[in-house]
């Protein structure tokens, strides 16, 4: 199996306060009306319009299996509209099936 190429993404979470957090208006804009930044690293298994496809650890076929395929574990989607960098640390992403050079 080759090496799977690594990607690092930051990205805005949405998120929330606690149920029994109390928030006033003066505080929506500062606390609660906006992106989390987060940083998230992994297995690039996809990366297209929708977003990125993360995961943690992959496993390799079995090699007595002549149509075994790799699984995978610890899976991020993470939507294109909340992906601030996108950044290819190693290796390259796979071709799509029938692209040619140049394009993945």
């Amino acid at each position: 199996m080759k090496r799977p190429p690594i990607v690092y993404v930051l990205w805005l979470d949405a998120h929330g306060l606690g149920a029994t957090e109390d928030i006033s208006p003066d505080e929506v804009d500062e606390r609660l009306h906006k992106g989390w930044p987060t940083h998230t690293s992994g297995i690039l298994l996809r990366s297209d319009e929708r977003g990125v496809s993360i995961a943690a650890d992959v496993q390799e076929p079995d090699p007595t299996d002549e149509n075994a395929k790799p699984n995978y574990r610890g899976t991020h989607h993470i939507p294109r509209g909340m992906i601030v960098r996108e950044v290819l640390v190693s290796g390259r992403p796979r071709k799509k099936k029938g692209a040619v050079d140049g394009e993945s």
